[in-house]
């Protein structure tokens, strides 16, 4: 403990050398560790460099989609028959039906399907070796197998963005052959559409069953012309659902490969140059324990 006697001052000053001292003794250290600094870095670089050829390589495929968002429209038309419309089941509220295509095209149950339809288990799950040894050794069930190939296909093969500024979607599918990729970016698409046109046309008949009861109840001819105006606008809805394939999410850019000639994955570049940065930072801890 210093004395409390000595002025601060007096204190600091003697104090400078020992700092002076240790940054002396870790350049030394450095110093003298300069021939591992520079080969131990290559070495680890070069080592990871070619342990990146014993990963798969994959491309990435990606499709450019958008949302019309009409359920907007549909507010100055309903009017003071908003409890009305809601509980006919007709979106009045202001969320948007983009975000809403956004979280479908990322859920399981679209995922689920797209591997069911395309029968996509097996290729998607890994080699039946390495499903028994993450099984315990023991022979996967056929729902084992499903699950994992759905896990494996949310973990490491779909991504979707979205710009909220343009409204602009990105599905992004990355495997080990391009043109698989492509046509299973086209392939989600299609079933997406397919399933979201389809919950709409159910939507239609049960808001069409609703409002009818509605206006057997009512006398009052503004209400019932703005219930009729509702159904009009169902029966339209229903209609374009049931004749517009991409009546959900419209394509803007069919689906293609970003690097048709070169994997997008592994990075190789990138895996080298990391490896080198942690054994340069490995050498110069252990350089400095010295």
């Amino acid at each position: 403990m210093p004395d409390k006697d000595v002025p601060i001052v007096f204190r600091l000053v003697h104090q400078e050398p020992e700092v002076g001292l240790e940054l002396r003794s870790v350049i030394v250290s450095i110093r003298r560790a300069w021939l591992s600094l520079l080969l131990v870095p290559i070495f680890f670089g070069l080592i990871a460099f070619a342990l990146s050829f014993t990963i798969t390589p994959k491309f990435e495929a990606v499709i450019v989609v958008s949302v019309d968002d009409s359920s907007r429209a549909m507010q100055s038309a309903l009017g003071s028959l908003g409890g009305v419309a809601a509980l006919a089941g007709i979106g009045v509220q202001n969320t948007s039906r983009t975000a809403e295509t956004v979280r479908f095209l990322e859920s399981r149950y679209l995922a689920e399907k797209f591997i069911s339809s395309a029968q996509l288990e097996t290729e998607l799950s890994g080699t039946p070796s390495l499903i028994r040894r993450l099984s315990g050794g023991e022979e996967p069930s056929e729902q084992g197998v499903f699950n994992r190939a759905v896990v494996n296909f949310d973990q490491n093969v779909r991504r979707v963005t979205w710009d909220r500024m343009t409204g602009i979607i990105e599905l992004r599918i990355r495997w080990k052959s391009s043109s698989r990729s492509v046509e299973w970016a086209d392939s989600m698409i299609s079933i997406a559409n397919r399933e979201m046109r389809d919950r709409v046309i159910r939507d239609s008949e049960r808001s069409l069953e609703y409002l009818r009861g509605q206006l057997e109840t009512t006398d009052v001819v503004s209400i019932r012309q703005a219930i009729n105006g509702l159904i009009e606008e169902q029966f339209r809805q229903a209609m374009v659902a049931n004749v517009k394939e991409d009546f959900a999410v419209r394509v803007l850019e069919p689906a293609y490969v970003l690097n048709p000639d070169k994997p997008d994955h592994p990075r190789r570049h990138v895996i080298a140059v990391l490896s080198a940065v942690i054994g340069f930072l490995i050498t110069i801890f252990l350089a400095l324990r010295k």
